[in-house]
């Protein structure tokens, strides 16, 4: 937010400076009435601005295939699609400092994950933007509750050896900046042994208990599964990010000012993936407290 206007009638004319604006590349007004009742944001392009901008971009991406104490678990590309992301994110330029941390198999332990949220959301401030990225299985717990599956994750002792994102939740809800959150969480190949959860499970709990600004792209909705293919050497959502902000930038960069917005973006991905799985899957897009399309990369 960077102007709260009071309004009465049925006309307004409000002025917005280039100071209050900042580096953003999208202006978006919501009229709200006295019932709190909101209208669907009016987005203004600003056009062109190839610069970098001011803030920072701070980075977590978390991979697992390998699950040893579940057996017939383990993942073939989640691993592959967290390292893409976590190039792919790295190589932007809307950013004026990025910083990336990418957690893998073994080393993305409770702690690890937890200490890397805790110093992303310590130092990012008001103005930069932080990306969570996870790829690999979400489980429901015996008291229905999401947990990210581990590589020392075992079935005879779920909530031990996995991450609640409770935890995620509630360290997201301590941040200044907003946060965009990949998710990736929703694969066949557990569902003979425990209860798998959702990507929506893991969305509606990000945005219920997060308190803070947030957007996520989840890479399929409902109870549709994320899929990967060798022929393409990782999942169709990871893939298809890594394209969108690269070799088909261009065409994702539908307003051409030089910058992808969090809505060109899910729009590459939606179709891409929904094109390429004929419509098995598709990616969804959910919010919480941002309002509006924004510059991301």
């Amino acid at each position: 937010m960077v102007k709260n206007v009071p309004l009465s009638g049925k006309q307004a004319q409000i002025s917005l400076s280039p100071g209050e604006l900042g580096d953003s590349g999208i202006a978006s007004v919501t009229a709200i009435d006295m019932a709190g009742l909101a209208r669907a944001p009016i987005e203004f392009s600003l056009g062109t601005r190839n610069q970098k901008g001011k803030g920072r971009l701070f980075a977590l991406a978390v991979g697992i295939d390998k699950y040893p104490l579940m057996p017939g678990s383990d993942l073939k590309y989640a691993v592959s699609d967290a390292k893409r992301v976590a190039s792919t994110v790295h190589a932007s330029a809307h950013y004026s400092g990025v910083k990336i941390e990418t957690l893998l198999d073994q080393a993305a332990s409770t702690e690890t994950i937890k200490a890397g949220l805790d110093d992303i959301v310590e130092r990012a401030q008001p103005g930069d933007t932080i990306v969570l990225a996870f790829a690999g299985h979400g489980l429901l717990d015996t008291h229905g509750h999401l947990r990210l599956a581990l590589s020392a994750t075992t079935t005879k002792a779920i909530e031990e050896t996995t991450l609640d994102f409770d935890e995620i939740a509630s360290r997201a809800a301590k941040a200044q900046a907003r946060a965009v959150v990949l998710l990736d969480v929703c694969h066949a190949g557990a569902s003979g042994q425990i209860n798998v959860a959702s990507n929506d499970d893991a969305v509606n709990l990000l945005t219920t208990r997060s308190g803070t600004g947030v957007v996520i792209i989840s890479a399929s909705k409902g109870r549709q599964f994320s899929e990967e293919a060798a022929s393409i050497g990782g999942g169709r959502f990871s893939v298809a990010f890594q394209h969108a902000l690269t070799d088909q930038r261009r065409q994702t960069d539908s307003d051409g000012n030089g910058r992808i917005s969090v809505n060109e973006l899910y729009g590459a991905l939606k179709s891409r993936v929904a094109e390429q799985t004929n419509g098995r899957q598709i990616p969804w897009l959910s919010r919480n407290e941002i309002f509006g399309d924004f510059d991301l990369f």
